[in-house]
């Protein structure tokens, strides 16, 4: 499968390039892609009056420079097509600008080669830089006495390429991914592929540091595991998928998108991947066979030193989706031991039904971190709940009494009146004692009777009480609107 539009770079018209439309009956051909940063308005793109000029072919030297640079890795590696977001796109068209979006896994999934402009701020810096003649070869200083000899070399950090600009780019997270090899530029070179990471100057393989922050080797493996994995549905499937999916949402939401507004469309390209690969359902950047557990997400925490205000993005997801926010996100932990029942409806997929109860909570701010609330219930359920002394990471007051932890979702949070919906419950580090997670609710003033999700919420409940909570759940819910 080839994407719609190609540039084809072989010198038919001189020194010219053309742009080639493949539902012409044009035979599968090997291309290249280009990832890299665009720094600001790009002048010279595909629009619907450019476009027939394109078709006609356009003059190498029109192209900013980093394309041009490009352009010069790609025929000297002998690849006649290159494929450019700027240049096969048509930026000015909404609904081709969206179809494309919707492809492009299968855009960097089938290309031969990713060009990476690693170190490039802009469309107009260009893929090659001054390089440091010490990444490369060490220089020789002296020998001493004991025959031991001593080098300058710049200092060698285990994962450099993770701190390059292109790399913190919500874009690029799934250009990475689904490439099946890149060859990054910057200041020194870097190859990236499902096996490993080789920098020019090593000669040994790289492995990945934190679950949290794993390296694209590893997210690739996994990603491969997914697809080799039989069974659309099966628990080592939904195992390997969790693994990657939480993986991947903190590195991304953690990333830098210059529209908010792309929170979900600068991933879709893994989503249809996965979602071709598994059948799967996603919801607003939730999967549908594990949507109990990633209904607990919880923004990134933050210091009374930056305290910012979060507020809600443009509607471009329902308030219980994370691509609701534009922060950092971190995934529901623990082993689940329960989970209410929950339903998603709707024309469009925005109306989330949960069965479970509603405790009314007031929210007391803490002094010590402003994006959580010591909150108290005034239910009738309250005595199912623990007595927490001390959170083990925080100021041992704040679990002083019979409370529960909240993280908001916006700050400051909307008015009252604040409600707690249980949904899960996990095993706790303390062995008397099992958590219980939620999700922190208020009134809808767009629609009547249903509420939005403005934050997370975690408590304790006894072990000998475990039983007689499930069973308060289920006889004594009702069914909950959220959207």
């Amino acid at each position: 499968m080839l994407p719609s539009r190609l540039i084809d770079l072989s010198p038919t018209n001189g020194s010219n390039l053309h742009l080639l439309e493949t539902a012409s009956g044009v035979p599968v051909v090997p291309y290249a892609t280009l990832s890299y940063c665009w720094g600001g308005t790009n002048k010279f793109r595909l629009t619907s009056s450019t476009l027939q000029h394109f078709k006609d072919g356009f003059a190498l030297s029109n192209l900013p420079r980093t394309i041009q640079d490009a352009v010069l890795v790609t025929r000297n590696l002998g690849i006649q097509y290159l494929w450019v977001d700027a240049l096969c796109i048509i930026q000015d068209n909404p609904a081709d600008w969206a179809k494309e979006v919707s492809s492009m896994s299968q855009v960097y999934r089938n290309s031969i080669l990713t060009i990476g402009a690693m170190g490039a701020v802009s469309s107009e810096q260009g893929l090659f830089s001054q390089r440091d003649p010490l990444f490369s070869h060490a220089c020789l200083m002296f020998e001493n006495k004991e025959g031991c000899t001593f080098y300058l070399a710049p200092a060698d950090p285990l994962y450099p390429i993770s701190g390059e600009l292109l790399h913190k780019r919500g874009w690029v997270m799934q250009e990475r991914l689904l490439s099946p090899r890149t060859l990054n530029f910057s200041s020194y070179m870097a190859w990236e592929c499902c096996e490993s990471l080789w920098y020019e100057n090593r000669i040994r393989q790289l492995r990945w540091i934190s679950p949290a922050f794993c390296h694209t080797e590893h997210l690739k493996r996994l990603l491969g595991q997914i697809d080799a994995t039989p069974g659309p549905s099966s628990p080592i499937k939904i195992s390997v998928l969790d693994r990657f999916w939480k993986a991947v949402k903190t590195q991304y939401t953690y990333s830098q998108l210059s529209l908010p507004s792309d929170r979900l469309a600068a991933i879709r390209g893994i989503i249809q991947f996965v979602q071709d690969k598994t059948g799967w359902k996603n919801i607003h950047g939730l999967w549908e066979p594990t949507l109990i557990r990633e209904l607990l997400w919880r923004a990134a925490e933050v210091t009374v030193s930056e305290a910012p205000v979060q507020s809600r993005l443009p509607r471009i997801a329902p308030t219980w989706s994370w691509g609701s926010i534009d922060t950092g996100i971190e995934s529901c932990d623990g082993i689940l031991t329960y989970g209410v029942e929950a339903r998603v409806t709707g024309d469009t997929d925005e109306i989330l039904q949960i069965h479970t109860f509603l405790l009314p909570l007031s929210l007391e701010p803490m002094k010590s971190r402003p994006a959580e609330n010591n909150v108290k219930s005034g239910f009738n359920l309250d005595d199912l709940f623990c007595t927490v002394t001390g959170n083990g990471h925080s100021d041992p007051q704040v679990y002083s009494e019979q409370c529960f932890l909240v993280i908001l979702d916006i700050n400051p949070a909307p008015d009252g009146p604040y409600f707690f919906a249980p949904v899960i419950v996990v095993h706790s580090v303390w062995g008397q004692t099992r958590r219980i997670q939620g999700l922190l609710l208020v009134q809808s003033p767009s629609m009547p009777g249903a509420y939005e999700r403005i934050g997370h919420v975690e408590s304790w409940i006894f072990e000998s009480r475990y039983e007689e909570f499930v069973h308060r759940v289920e006889t004594e819910g009702v069914e909950v609107t959220v959207v």
